[in-house]
């Protein structure tokens, strides 16, 4: 019985890593969604700096 108890720690460990990785992509997205509108906002209301990454230059998004 002692592997079986073994098998049913180890499954319920990765039913609780699933349903965290569930509730982080969530967060995840939510984030994104929540960045993409702020940057909207932005460009929509005044020029913004933003960095090339290639030269580290600083360009004005107009």
């Amino acid at each position: 019985m002692a592997i079986d108890d073994q098998i049913r720690t180890i499954e319920d460990k990765l039913t609780a890593l699933e349903k965290e990785r569930s509730r982080l992509l969530g967060e995840l997205k939510s984030l994104r969604v929540a960045q993409d509108e702020s940057s909207s906002v932005v460009k929509l209301g005044r020029p913004t700096l933003m960095r090339s990454p290639e030269s580290n230059e600083e360009k004005t998004d107009l």
